[in-house]
């Protein structure tokens, strides 16, 4: 039998840690365990630079020598920052602009993009250390670096400049076409700015609507709201299928497009395998602490601050997150502080997580009590660390003010740990009963139902949301999310599109 073809974008694993990222990764090492016979190919492409590489019909007659030059000169090029603090050059933008233009001619020229090979088997570090290291864990590398991959030459940033109305008055905005024959299904991640050919079904992996039910709280507002409202709402018009990480994302997207409700699932995210109870000390957290900690903040106390974090930890509240105002890092210092100061004066609070958009102000709320070693802020913390922190965590907390599905309340109770969350939509839905919740915009509510997980004498209430998140956590692990996967694409793939049922 006749494999199905399936292309997955992959250009969000470029782009961080947890979250889309992390999500995009563990999808594709999924797709490829499923046991039916599908061939998976990865889609890379740079958020904001053009590839170096041949891309040409020629590479394939190219020898050895010349295939991996192109190569290496392909992974040089994904190595560029995605925004670079100094910006762009005036010769930069000129290129950029040349490029631009050119797409926009091909898009209304209907002409497509090739897409180009890449060699996994020689740069096989590349594509498992900076593509997927951060989500999987070491078993997968022979399964992930043995799949076939195709790059997309210009950057995401082009392709959704390419299709803004606008941008050039009087003429039509198009989105350009990929040269996507061959494949049964694209599966790409957030609305996608581009088309597919005939042939090929395009899957929108809608991950949130943030940009544009909370467009307050993102970066590059304009930018963000227009990109995410245009491609999505040419993906709508193109016939794509929308799987949604969550009921709560599916009732957004059908807010703003009611006519795609026949083509939308839910279908929630998978967790990382390298989350479970394990058998180390409590003493590893202090480890943990002072291998990790971020001294930005306090760099001329640096060794004080080291030294600080060589105490011994008892009692902790942690959160994982982007530092960003979305994230509501400033409610659950502020939660933290009444309950240091009405339950326990020693419960430190650790902090995990890269600096996002926006963060000045949670930054100058974090200074003083780092510099006192009562907050830790960490960064680079591998998964085989985290397992750690949130185990020992007294509670684990998600007070986000808006997501689509928030990994860390899982991973959380797949470690053993015990949870509290903002009771929104979509933490009400994925952690069900195992989480106890407050008003994300009352410090007073979270500390008072904080606190709840944190008297020692009760225990029954830790013990019920222990059990709990246990059970509830495994409808999030590949077993029990997979045959929704594998399902769909049956579905997707095996009729035409006026027969689908989702």
């Amino acid at each position: 039998m006749k494999k199905t073809k399936i292309l997955v974008d992959l250009k969000p694993a470029l782009d961080g840690y947890s979250g889309i990222p992390s999500e995009c990764r563990l999808l594709f090492h999924g797709l490829m365990k499923l046991k039916k016979g599908h061939e998976v190919v990865g889609l890379l492409q740079h958020a904001s630079h053009s590839l170096n590489g041949d891309f040409s019909e020629k590479f394939k007659s190219k020898n050895q020598s010349g295939k991996i030059l192109s190569g290496a000169q392909s992974v040089t090029s994904f190595c560029q920052p995605s925004v670079r603090p100094e910006g762009f050059s005036f010769f930069e933008k000129c290129v950029l602009y040349y490029r631009l233009q050119m797409l926009r001619l091909n898009a209304l020229l209907d002409r497509s993009i090739k897409l180009g090979a890449f060699d996994s088997e020689q740069f096989s570090d590349f594509i498992w250390r900076k593509m997927f290291s951060k989500s999987l864990s070491r078993e997968a590398k022979d399964l992930v670096t043995s799949a076939s991959y195709k790059i997309i030459k210009p950057s995401r940033g082009l392709l959704h400049y390419c299709g803004l109305p606008n941008f050039v008055p009087g003429l039509k905005a198009k989105y350009v076409k990929l040269d996507t024959e061959g494949y049964d299904v694209l599966i790409a991640q957030t609305p996608y700015p581009g088309q597919v050919t005939d042939q090929t079904k395009l899957v929108i992996r809608y991950h949130d609507a943030v940009p544009l039910l909370m467009p307050h709280t993102i970066n590059s507002k304009e930018f963000h709201l227009s990109s995410h409202y245009h491609a999505l709402k040419n993906n709508v018009e193109a016939g794509a299928h929308f799987v949604c990480n969550s009921e709560a994302t599916q009732n957004d997207l059908l807010k703003l497009f009611p006519e795609v409700k026949s083509r939308t699932k839910v279908i929630y995210n998978i967790v990382s395998d390298d989350f479970y109870k394990c058998n180390e000390s409590k003493d590893r957290v202090d480890q943990i602490i002072q291998r990790r900690l971020n001294t930005e903040l306090i760099e001329e106390n640096r060794a004080e601050a080291l030294s600080l974090a060589q105490k011994n930890i008892d009692d902790y509240l942690l959160m994982v997150s982007t530092l960003e105002p979305r994230k509501n890092h400033a409610l659950l210092v502020s939660a933290w502080e009444r309950l240091r100061a009405t339950q326990n004066e020693n419960l430190k609070l650790i902090l995990v997580g890269n600096w996002g958009w926006g963060c000045q102000e949670i930054k100058a709320l974090l200074k003083p009590w780092i510099l006192k070693g009562e907050i830790y802020h960490l960064s680079g913390v591998e998964p085989s660390e985290l397992r750690v922190l949130y185990q020992y965590a007294s509670v684990t907390i998600c007070p986000s003010l808006f997501e689509g599905f928030d990994y860390s309340g899982v991973e959380a109770m797949r470690c053993g740990g015990v949870v509290a969350a903002s009771d929104i939509e979509v933490h009400k839905e994925v952690y069900k009963n195992a989480a106890i919740y407050f008003d994300p915009y009352c410090a007073e509510s979270a500390s008072i139902n904080i606190a709840k997980c944190l008297d020692k004498e009760d225990e029954a209430l830790r013990n019920e949301l222990l059990n709990e998140g246990e059970k509830v956590s495994e409808a999030y692990c590949y077993d029990a999310v997979l045959p929704h996967w594998e399902s769909f694409l049956d579905n997707v793939i095996g009729k035409n599109d006026s027969d689908v049922s989702l």
